[in-house]
């Protein structure tokens, strides 16, 4: 079976090359929409229509999207980055529909930014 991705998470299409490729070979779509997210409610629900997972950045995802045809054909929703507030959990629970996110993915890069942002001010 292959799955259609919608990837929505901004920095992915630059730094997630390598896992792109990988998906790629393995039969999976990917769709990366002209406009990234976070996406309004009228344009994730356009943007996830037919699609199987979705690797997003803050869209809002709750029983409004999960109850519309395009959020019941969901199969997963993982967050790309940290934290998950715009994933309403019990909803996507209610909805049986699993919700993965990153933790730590972006630590290295903040703590540079950090310290870049300390250096600047020396």
């Amino acid at each position: 079976m292959s799955w259609k991705i919608l990837i929505t998470a901004r920095t992915f299409e630059v730094v997630g090359k390598p896992a792109i490729e990988f998906l790629k070979s393995k039969g999976c779509e990917i769709t990366i929409p002209p406009k990234w997210g976070p996406l309004s409610g009228a344009e994730l629900l356009e943007q996830l229509n037919g699609h199987d997972a979705v690797l997003c950045s803050p869209d809002a995802y709750h029983a409004d999207v999960f109850n519309t045809q395009e959020g019941k054909a969901l199969k997963i929703i993982s967050r790309w980055g940290v934290g998950y507030d715009s994933i309403n959990i019990p909803d996507a629970t209610a909805a049986g529909i699993p919700v993965a996110y990153t933790p730590g993915l972006l630590d290295e890069a903040v703590a540079d930014y950090a310290f870049a942002l300390l250096l600047t001010m020396a």
